[in-house]
């Protein structure tokens, strides 16, 4: 492993570290500790999605991802991060078992300020 490869996590801490300072002084503290709460938890969402598309995953159909997309389209909350939560939740319910997938989705699109019951909804299409 060379040194950029093993030094990376930290130098990722040391960044988000300094990217919470700017977000302390131009914000408050309560706002930085909610920043940094929805950062890790997107960090710990993106992990153990691409975990589970590593370990493999079935060729998905993409209408359960397309039914989650089109329900955000119309409700006015479409984004690429939860496009991308869409999708990985459908290769994850392919892999593991579908109540697993809809808390992991469930979590992931909650962290990205969408509502519980939008959540719900939209994560209750990525995994019919």
């Amino acid at each position: 492993m060379d040194l950029p490869t093993a030094l990376s996590p930290a130098i990722c801490y040391l960044s988000l570290g300094h990217n919470m300072k700017i977000i302390d002084q131009e914000y408050g503290n309560e706002e930085r500790l909610t920043m940094y709460r929805r950062l890790t938890s997107i960090a710990a969402a993106t992990t153990a999605f691409a975990g589970a598309l590593i370990l493999g995953t079935a060729s998905p159909a993409q209408a359960s991802a397309a039914t989650c997309v089109t329900y955000l389209e119309g409700v006015g909350e479409q984004t690429t991060a939860r496009n991308v939560i869409c999708e990985s939740t459908e290769a994850l319910s392919d892999n593991v078992s579908p109540q697993y997938a809809y808390s992991v989705c469930l979590l992931s699109m909650t962290a990205t300020g969408l509502t519980q019951s939008r959540s719900a909804a939209a994560c209750s299409r990525a995994i019919e």
